[in-house]
C-alpha cells in the first residue's frame, strides 16, 4: 500500500513539472477569464476618462524563442546594451499628452506633428505605425499602472510595424501588455522588404516590461512586423535601440 502511495505522489509531480511548462500558453489561450479585461473592450481607447482598471504586474520569464539562424536573440537587456553600445534610443517620453493620459497618433517618428508629438520629439531613422487604417496610442507614465510612456496599436486586434531607415543589424526594446502576458510573432523584412524569417514565442511584460534584443548577421533590417498570437490587451513597445553594429 505504501508502494502504491509513494508512486502516486511521484506521479503527481511529475504532472506538475508538465503542467507548469504548459500553464503560460493555457493562460494565454483564455485571456478573459483574469477579470483584468474589461467585457467588450476592443481598444484602450476603451478605458478613456474611466476609473483604472486592475492590470498584471507578473513579472513575466521569456520561454522557448525560437528565432532565424544568423539572429543573436537576447532577453537580458544590460547584456544586450553592454555588449552593443553603438546605438540610437528612442523612447517616447518627450510628448503633450499629461501623465496618467491617453493620445492617439498614426505613424510616430521625427516627422510626428500633432497633438500628442511635435516634430524632432522621436530620433530620426525609426517610425512605430499600426497597420491598416488603425492609429496608436501614447499611453504615459501611470495610465493603465505602465512605469513609463509607451506606444502601441489602439486596437487590441491589430498588428504594428517597425521601420527603419536606414536598416539596421541591432534592435532591443521593452514590451508590455497590463493586461496579462501577451504570446507574440515577430516578423523581420529587409531592404525591398524581402521577408527574412521570424521570432516566434516571444512573451510581453505586463507593467513590468518584458525584453527583446537581437543581432542579425550577414543582413540588415528595414522592417518588423509584430503579430499577437494570444493574450490580454495589445502589444506596446517603448525604449528602442537600434543601429548598425556588425
Amino acid at each position: 500500500m505504501k508502494r502504491i502511495f509513494f508512486l502516486a505522489g511521484i506521479l503527481a509531480m511529475l504532472l506538475g513539472i508538465i503542467s507548469c511548462g504548459s500553464e503560460k500558453s493555457v493562460e494565454l489561450t483564455s485571456p478573459d477569464t483574469s477579470g483584468l479585461k474589461k467585457a467588450g473592450a476592443q481598444s484602450y481607447s476603451d478605458y478613456q476618462g474611466v476609473a483604472a482598471p486592475a492590470v498584471s504586474n507578473e513579472v513575466v520569464s521569456q520561454q522557448q524563442i525560437t528565432a532565424p539562424a544568423n539572429f543573436t536573440v537576447y532577453t537580458d537587456e544590460a547584456s544586450f546594451t553592454t555588449r552593443n553600445s553603438t546605438m540610437q534610443l528612442a523612447t517616447f517620453n518627450n510628448t503633450h499628452v499629461p501623465p496618467n493620459s491617453i493620445g492617439f497618433s498614426r505613424a510616430i517618428n521625427s516627422n510626428t506633428n500633432n497633438e500628442s508629438y511635435s516634430p524632432g520629439a522621436i530620433p530620426d531613422g525609426i517610425s512605430v505605425e499600426a497597420l491598416g487604417s488603425e492609429v496608436n496610442v501614447v499611453l504615459t507614465t501611470g495610465f493603465l499602472g505602465l512605469p513609463s510612456t509607451v506606444v502601441g496599436p489602439n486596437f487590441f486586434a491589430a498588428d504594428m510595424n517597425i521601420k527603419f531607415n536606414p536598416a539596421v543589424d541591432l534592435i532591443g526594446m521593452q514590451l508590455y501588455d497590463p493586461f496579462g502576458p501577451a504570446l507574440m510573432a515577430i516578423d523581420f523584412f529587409a531592404p525591398g522588404d524581402v521577408y527574412i524569417g521570424t521570432i516566434s514565442g516571444i512573451l510581453t511584460g505586463t507593467t513590468v516590461p518584458s525584453f527583446l534584443g537581437i543581432r542579425a548577421s550577414g543582413i540588415t533590417v528595414s522592417r518588423m512586423r509584430f503579430r499577437q498570437i494570444a493574450g490580454g490587451g495589445g502589444e506596446l513597445v517603448d525604449n528602442i535601440r537600434y543601429g548598425l553594429g556588425n
